[in-house]
Parts: structure tokens; sequence; C-alpha cells
């Protein structure tokens, strides 16, 4: 509740930008960009940003961004980048005939995207439910004057009201997980697939090898990558199960390293005592590897817990070990899940670190008994695999035109 009378309170306060912004006429020339609530440069967004700029000239791409550092960084490169908050933020704002986001009206000014026509290129398939889907989260019961309440806020403020005139999504089973979660019919949804494939199956797209590890001494690259919590109640430490030393003589043994790589929102709860003391087992630091799409390509076999990732991963076709340690607390206080997980995951369950080392041991033995499964599960959840989603996303845009 806290939360809903904060949006209000800054809605009031911001009216008179979003009446200002209503004068401007939009062009269907300039386009908007943002990501992750305007704080990084990353995911589909990022990557149809640069796609548009490589190959359509006629067309004004303006990244916005709350981030100084990364308006710096930008900027080097060339790109149109600047302050969504900034006088000229809000002037391309006002003026832009497209927005592209990957979670919300807070990717760019969320006070001048109302007339423009808005495309939601989200950020992967969910595993765990997602907006209106959401019962843990998002789900608020309300009295009748409550609801009444809130319809004459939106009526009124229709910058906190998030609707979407597009939504992107690579196949028939994920359109139906979008058009439940964002209240959608599926007419405002294009199976065009995501962005981010596009640049995880190609080697110029990721980061330099030599910058995550030496190629010279390691042969295998393990990533650790699991889910944010929502509930924060519980602060998972998954290193304090982990018998660091064990596991780092046992990689050392294999020419294997372990990346980790926290989500962003959960990187400062976890706590990984002196782990750069190890040689085998590297934590990836969140602002020079913010880009996990990036990594993926160097990646010879992921484990995950709850983590979409593991979608995106399927395209590569590389084992997958699943760490469900908490399942049943998870779905109870964090999310819930759109399919039933031992089924849905094609890859070995472990519940310790030292089943995964077990699992480790097999796959440095050269058995891989998921190949099959893997491949069931991609094709229900991708339509394409081209590496051409950004060439379709432009072309459907252009049909709007």
């Amino acid at each position: 509740m806290n939360r809903q009378f904060k949006k209000l309170f800054f809605g009031i306060l911001s009216f008179p930008v979003f009446l200002i912004s209503q004068c401007f006429p939009r062009s269907k020339k300039i386009w908007v960009f943002g990501s992750w609530h305007g704080t990084q440069f990353s995911d589909n967004t990022a990557y149809l940003f640069q796609y548009v700029i490589n190959n359509n000239p006629n067309i004004k791409a303006v990244w916005l961004t709350e981030n100084k550092l990364l308006i710096e960084q930008l900027k080097a490169k060339g790109y149109q980048v600047f302050h969504k908050n900034s006088i000229i933020g809000f002037w391309y704002g006002s003026r832009a005939g497209f927005s592209f986001i990957n979670c919300g009206y807070d990717d760019v000014n969320k006070y001048c995207i109302n007339r423009s026509f808005i495309v939601q290129l989200w950020h992967g398939i969910p595993l765990k439910k997602i907006k209106s889907d959401d019962n843990i989260n998002e789900t608020v019961n309300r009295t009748l004057i409550l609801k009444l309440f809130r319809y004459i806020i939106l009526k009124l403020f229709p910058f906190l009201n998030e609707k979407y005139n597009l939504i992107i999504s690579s196949s028939p089973k994920v359109t139906e997980f979008f058009k439940s979660a964002f209240n959608i019919s599926t007419n405002d949804i294009i199976e065009t697939g995501f962005p981010r494939m596009d640049i995880i199956i190609k080697s110029e797209c990721a980061y330099e090898r030599a910058l995550l590890y030496d190629e010279k001494i390691i042969n295998k690259c393990i990533l650790f990558a699991p889910t944010f919590r929502d509930s924060g109640r519980k602060t998972v430490n998954y290193i304090q199960s982990l018998d660091i030393n064990r596991m780092n003589l046992f990689l050392k043994k294999n020419n294997a390293i372990l990346l980790i790589k926290m989500h962003y929102i959960d990187h400062i709860k976890n706590h990984f005592i002196n782990i750069k003391k190890y040689s085998n087992i590297k934590l990836l630091d969140k602002n020079k590897f913010n880009d996990i799409n990036r990594v993926l390509y160097h990646v010879d076999l992921l484990i995950t817990d709850y983590s979409s990732i593991f979608y995106d991963f399927l395209i590569l076709d590389r084992p997958i070990l699943f760490f469900p340690a908490d399942l049943i607390e998870y779905q109870k206080d964090d999310r819930e899940l759109y399919v039933d997980y031992n089924k849905a995951t094609p890859g070995k369950k472990c519940e310790s670190w030292s089943e995964i080392q077990i699992e480790l041991e097999k796959y440095f033995q050269n058995e891989d008994h998921f190949k099959f499964e893997r491949n069931l599960v991609y094709n229900n959840y991708y339509k394409y695999s081209d590496g051409k989603n950004c060439e379709r996303i432009i072309n459907t845009i252009s049909n709007y035109l």
C-alpha cells in the first residue's frame, strides 16, 4: 500500500510535466529506448537499439537513462544518450513516436511516454509468474471504495497505468503467458523472437574470453546464475553450504572454472567471503559484467535454480544442472511458477553442492543425458533460431508506420 501512495504522491507532483508533454507532436522517426528502470544498458532494448543504429539510419535512436556513468560511456561510443529526467531527455521522450522498454515505463521517462507507441520487449521467457499472474507480489485485495479510488487515479494520471501497444514473444506458449500476465489481446503480441537470442549465439557479441578466464589453462567454463528473491524475508546464501576449498581443488584438477553471477537485485545481499583468493572460482562484478547474455557464449555448463536464464541457454544446446534447494519455500513466499518445475526443466535436479560436484564429474567424462529433453523444451518456447529476431521486430514496426 505504501508503494501505491508513493506512486500517487509523485504522480501528483509530476502531473504538470505530463500535461506539457502532451503539447509536442510525435515523430515516427524518433525512437527512444531504455532498460532496467533506467539503470543499465543491456538486454533486449540495448540490442535492438544497436541494430537500429546500424541498419536504419533514417531513424533517430535515443537511449534514455538515469545512470550518469553510463551516459559518459555511451556518448564515448557516439550514441545519442541523455538523462531521462533532463530537459533534453524530456524533449525526446515527448517527441518519440515509438518507445521501447524491457521492464516498465520507468525504463525511460514515464511522464511523457503516454502518446508514444509503446513496445514491451520484456526480459526473457517467464518461468516465474509475472504481473497479473503473480498472486504473491502483485495481487492486492481492495475494497470497493479503494477500487473506485484507484480507477479514478489511473484515469487522471494515465502514466501510472502501464499499457503496451505491442509485446514481443518467442512462441505461442510464451504468448499465452504474456496474454494473461499483461491482460492484453493476442492481437497485440507478436512472435518475432527476442533480440537477446540474436546476440547469445554470436561470438562477436560476447565479452572477451580473456576477461572471464585464461583459456590457456581453463578447458571448461561453468556458470552459476541463481534468480532473485522477491520476498526479502530470506537471504539465500548459496556459498554457505559450499565446501569452497574442496570445490576449488576439484575445478583445478579438471581445468575448469566456476563463474558466479548473481541477479543484480540480490548481488549485495549475498556474502562471498574471501572468494577472490580462490584460483578457479570467480564472482563476476556486476558493473564490469552487467550483461549476462554476453557471458553465455563462453559457458559450457549452466547451474541455476529458478532463473529463466536456462531458457536462453537452450539456444546453445549445452548441459544444465538445476539447484532447487528451496523449491517449496520459494513457491510459497516468492513466486509461483507457470509450469511443474521438475517436469519442465531439462537437466539433473541437485539438492546440494555435493550432488552438483558428482554431476560435474560425469560431465567432465562427457556424459550428457538430457540433450533430447533440452530440444523438446526449446522447440516449445522458440519459433525462430535464425538470428534475425531484431530484423523481424523492425519489419513489424515498419508495417505500423
